[in-house]
């Protein structure tokens, strides 16, 4: 065991190696520039390239190849790409007359502070990396798996799938190559570590923006605004908007540049293959291209995004039949719009006829998405932010233009999109929180400057909390087009769409933090073991896990016990809806198979109610579904059977909770109950008790929790994440 492990260590440490290799490789090529009046501003932004560009870059040309050639990334591959660059690098620069490697050490004395802080943010990134949502759950991380000629844990997704010529889970491509590569380096601790990486890189791109905008006091301000923000530090894990937001803020440091276009238009179009909807930015780094060297850096630069872009493009072409299409328009059919416009997908207006919201959110997207980020801000940084985007076009002419060509469109083009359906999709703005930094730090030095400026800022924010109150009880008509996309869709709980507009609308004057623990704890004492347990054991993980449980968490099983579960009230914040009885079971969870209580009938709504449970050797899992969820009046006809989408989506809830692969076939029995209470049998230890919010989103609210021989103790709950 020992052995084995010191062996994984030694490989994981050659193969970080070959990185740092390529990163001070890169670091030769890669000259954002230097500010004439802050050396430490371009010593930074060459590391915060260089980083991106080894772990990026380096490992994406990779898996680019395999692409085409169908072949499996290994971690060879990616140390002989790093190889090569080191080698092409030496003799360019040998040519020159240079030395073979730049200047390393001057830079990193510049950099040192900014550097340890990158450092210390990435360690509590990857402290705070979560691992109780397994790898199946996200599709990324399954075509990752596949990627590498794995099949991720309980999934059942072919490893040898051709990626390029295949819509994959709809799964983006530029994700998909940086994290096999991770995963092939650095096995186990592969994800974690880029997740690390990521804050890191954040930290670093912060520390520019502040530096830039209010120089060297400003610097570890701005890194913690951009890094350390309720808004970004919330992702528990890895995320295509995470990924894109840590690459594309590898560009900050060519505000101030002059050179290295083709190196930029590279590290870009990389991001843009994480999150396509980041595209209309490119508008942002053609402008400095072409203010900084006119049609020669226009040209490096859109060679260089072209090249980054080509394989996904081709992959668009194959998989989509159009380098116009991207992965999400199969999901959608053809809908007119106004103008003459044709598109797969879900616009609203000005586009669709009528302003129209996606059931079960209170708001259309153009009102949640300010609200979202209001939410997480606080009142007093959201007015600065306002404010910050009219003082930096004043101060800072070109930092002022590139973020509003990086930001403007991009927001609105997401904005007009409804069926943003499930809690972790609210994220999707993170891809631009790089100008939010930017604009909430020149909101704040602009009033620093002068102490009556800060009535300017206090008025903004009061408004901010007042104003969006009179939005609480409006409804848009519901969008009547969703059940094109999802068959599955319930008529939503009038109730619970109130709660989510009385959070949307009631914000305080300070980031809220609280917020972070949405999708459960941010940081525990559970987390920290996490870490140890993974370094302890950092083989690529081949099972799955209980949703919502960190490995090894879950209780022995013990005794049979009656729990009774009450749902005489809607249970939605409850704590204490189970207790263990000494009754008659309706449904005996140690038998075999799935279990289902059928026609349960409760007070707080017309339509009757389905338990279903499971029990395996980790842990019990129950589950309250809506018997007849019921469609909205204005629900259009769904694409496919609703019935048998209904099943599939009740099957995917116990077994994800369990941990499983996704089958129910097998030992279901059926029973009626009546009444709101449903006794269940089960061994005591872990127990997962969830009910949902809406069937056609997936989306669960859930406790964890242990069953004892005369208790039920439950934690608050959680909506798990769900990527």
């Amino acid at each position: 065991m020992i052995d084995s492990l010191a062996s994984a260590y030694v490989a994981m440490v050659a193969n970080g190696a070959a990185l740092v290799a390529a990163g001070v490789s890169a670091a030769s090529f890669l000259d954002p520039g230097d500010d004439a009046d802050d050396p430490a501003i371009g010593a930074v932004g060459r590391v915060l390239a260089s980083v991106a560009w080894a772990i990026g870059v380096v490992p994406s040309i990779a898996f680019w190849i395999c692409l085409i050639t169908q072949a499996r990334l290994a971690a060879w591959m990616i140390v002989a790409v790093s190889a090569v660059q080191c080698v092409a690098v030496a003799l360019w620069r040998r040519r020159r007359g240079k030395p073979l490697v730049g200047p390393v050490m001057p830079t990193l004395k510049l950099a040192t502070v900014p550097v340890l802080a990158a450092v210390a943010v990435g360690g509590l990134y990857g402290v705070t990396f979560d691992g109780r949502a397994h790898a199946s759950e996200s599709c990324i991380y399954r075509t990752a798996y596949a990627a590498t000629g794995r099949q991720a844990p309980t999934s059942d997704l072919d490893p040898h799938i051709d990626l390029i010529d295949n819509n994959v889970e709809d799964a983006r491509l530029g994700n998909t190559g940086v994290l096999a590569s991770f995963l092939e380096l650095f096995a186990g601790l592969g994800f974690r570590l880029l997740f690390a990486l990521c804050g890191a890189m954040l930290a670093m791109a912060g520390y520019l923006l502040g530096r830039r905008v209010g120089g060297a006091a400003w610097g570890l301000g701005g890194a913690a605004v951009l890094s350390l923000n309720p808004y970004v530090l919330s992702f528990p894990q890895l995320d295509e908007n995470l990924l894109a937001l840590a690459f594309a803020s590898a560009l900050i440091p060519w505000l101030g540049g002059r050179r290295s276009w083709l190196a930029a238009g590279v590290i870009f179009g990389l991001a843009v293959t994480m999150r396509h909807v980041l595209l209309p930015a490119v508008l942002a780094p053609a402008f400095l291209a072409w203010e900084a060297d006119r049609r020669r850096g226009l040209g490096a630069f859109g060679g260089g995004f072209l090249l980054a872009t080509a394989v996904e493009s081709l992959h668009h072409a194959l998989a989509m039949g159009s380098v116009f299409r991207f992965e999400s328009n199969p999901q959608f059919p053809p809908m007119p719009y106004r103008f003459g416009l044709e598109y797969a997908g879900f616009f609203n207006w000005p586009l669709h006829e009528t302003l129209v919201r996606t059931p079960h959110n209170p708001f259309p997207m153009l009102i949640t998405w300010p609200m979202q980020l209001l939410d997480h801000l606080g009142a007093v940084l959201a007015a600065a932010l306002l404010v910050g985007i009219v003082a930096l076009v004043r101060e800072r002419r070109s930092d002022g233009l590139f973020w509003l060509l990086w930001t403007p469109v991009v927001w609105t083009g997401v904005s007009l999109q409804e069926a943003w359906d499930t809690t972790n999709k609210m994220w999707v703005m993170a891809i631009l929180f790089g100008a939010f930094a930017a604009w909430t730090l020149a909101g704040l030095q602009w009033a620093g400057r002068e102490p009556k400026r800060w009535a300017v800022i206090g008025g903004i924010a009061v408004a901010l909390m007042v104003l969006p109150r009179s939005l609480t009880d409006w409804r848009a008509p519901l969008d009547d087009r969703y059940c094109l996309y999802e068959p599955g869709a319930a008529a939503e709980r009038p109730e619970l769409v109130d709660d989510d507009a009385r959070t949307l609308t009631r914000h305080g004057p300070l980031p809220s933090f609280g917020r972070m623990g949405h999708n459960g704890p941010w940081l525990s004492g559970r987390h920290v073991r996490d870490l140890a347990r993974s370094m302890g054991d950092p083989t690529i993980p081949t099972t799955g896990g209980p949703w919502g449980w960190f490995v090894g968490q879950t209780p022995p099983l013990g005794d049979a016990v009656t729990v009774e579960i009450d749902l005489s009230e809607p249970p939605y914040t409850w704590r204490d809806w189970a207790e263990v009885v000494d009754l008659p079971p309706d449904l005996d969870l140690t038998r075999p198979g799935v279990h289902r209580s059928s026609g349960v009938d409760v007070p707080w709504d017309d339509r009757l109610l389905q338990v279903w449970g499971e029990q395996d050797d980790q842990l019990a899992a129950v589950v309250v579904f809506f018997d007849d969820p019921g469609l909205d009046a204005t629900c259009r006809s769904p694409k496919e059977p609703r019935a048998e989408r209904l099943e599939d989506q009740r099957c995917w809830a116990v077994t994800t909770l369990l941990g499983r692969d996704e089958s129910c076939d097998v030992g279901t029995r059926t029973v009626h109950a009546g009444g709101p209470v449903v006794r269940v049998r089960m061994r005591t230890g872990g127990l997962s008790l969830s009910i949902e919010r809406s069937v056609g989103a997936d989306r669960l609210v859930l406790w964890t929790g242990e069953v004892s021989g005369d208790a039920v103790q439950l934690a608050a709950p959680v909506e798990p994440w769900d990527n």
